[in-house]
């Protein structure tokens, strides 16, 4: 009978997310897909496309990702824009080759 191996379950870490997030963000915009609610809130919120964007491109991913029921990686990036107001976009990394933004907002209370 052979020895079990313990699995080491691997954790992605806020800079990896933000890395990759960034990565696939400058790479192509086809990489980018938008939920049903990002697209609600966008408009609702003055957050408009090329604000998401910067924020998915340039931005920083504070908290460490959580893993989600498919397991993907959600965090929330987020970057000042539109005169230093600070917006956060949801975001889940999907099999490491695509984004889906679940969500945009504004993290000030301006």
């Amino acid at each position: 009978m052979g020895t079990r191996r313990a699995v080491t379950i691997l954790r992605m870490t806020a800079e990896g997310a933000q890395r990759r997030i960034r990565e696939l963000a400058i790479a192509d915009t086809w990489n980018i897909g938008l939920s049903s609610h990002a697209k609600e809130r966008m408009p609702q919120r003055e957050i408009f496309i090329q604000d998401l964007y910067e924020i998915l491109r340039t931005g920083h991913c504070d908290d460490a990702p959580v893993r989600t029921e498919k397991g993907d990686w959600k965090c929330k990036m987020t970057k000042k824009i539109k005169g230093q107001r600070l917006a956060g976009a949801v975001t889940v990394i999907m099999g490491n080759q695509r984004l889906h933004v679940v969500t945009v907002e504004w993290e000030d209370e301006a």
